[in-house]
């Protein structure tokens, strides 16, 4: 009985660093979010170095590089990956409590890896769950039959005023960090949960390395 007492212990304390690392992931991701939401959104960059690093609201509406965002299957979809992500990251900590637990090197780095990309997606899944806000929809040289539908007012309003677009409200991720590849060369903007989520891969990517010294 003490043995399965301690073993039950040390089973509830691996938990505590991969929980404590995707929290503060997720944590960190929200709040830099709601910074760039109240502070620059509608203003221009905030530039901390000339050509190389500044940060810029950005709303996407859909993934990585923007890609499924003129799509209405997105959210859906996104959303959906989201949860896949998020489980598999814990079912691939819960397997390497049980490498750990056997001897194996870099298990606990590879988990705690694993917990700032769970924090990345959680981060991202939140926004797409609860983040709205207007993106501009070109009208100029084709009207989109669902401005019409859902939104009559709001063009009527642009129609009115002479603008080539009309903003309705989406849902979407807060993305406001902008790095410079060269001096014209944006790399697309991106967020907190995003360098979680790559972090965390390479994180992970360095047990993978440790193990395989250990098996050499």
């Amino acid at each position: 009985m003490p043995s399965s007492n301690a073993e039950a212990e040390a089973r509830r304390g691996w938990w505590w660093g991969p929980t404590a690392v995707a929290s503060l992931c997720l944590l960190a991701d929200q709040l830099s979010k709601q910074w760039a939401w109240t502070r620059l959104r509608g203003q221009p960059p905030l530039v901390l170095r000339p050509q190389a690093l500044e940060l810029d609201y950005a709303f996407n509406t859909g993934s990585a590089f923007s890609l499924l965002a003129d799509s209405p299957m997105a959210r859906p979809v996104l959303i959906a990956l989201s949860l896949v992500t998020a489980a598999a990251m814990v079912a691939l900590i819960r397997r390497l409590q049980i490498q750990h637990a056997a001897g194996t090197r870099g298990a606990l780095v590879g988990a705690l890896g694993l917990a700032l990309v769970l924090g990345g997606a959680l981060g991202n899944l939140v926004d797409r769950l609860v983040r709205v806000d207007d993106v501009p929809v070109l009208i100029a040289k084709e009207l989109p039959w669902w401005i019409v539908r859902d939104h009559p007012l709001r063009l009527a309003e642009a129609t009115l005023h002479g603008r080539p677009h009309v903003a309705v409200p989406h849902r979407g991720v807060v993305d406001f960090i902008v790095v410079y590849l060269s001096p014209t060369l944006k790399w697309p903007s991106f967020n907190v949960a995003d360098l979680g989520i790559v972090a965390g891969l390479a994180v992970f990517a360095l047990s993978l390395a440790l193990r395989r010294r250990q098996q050499n």
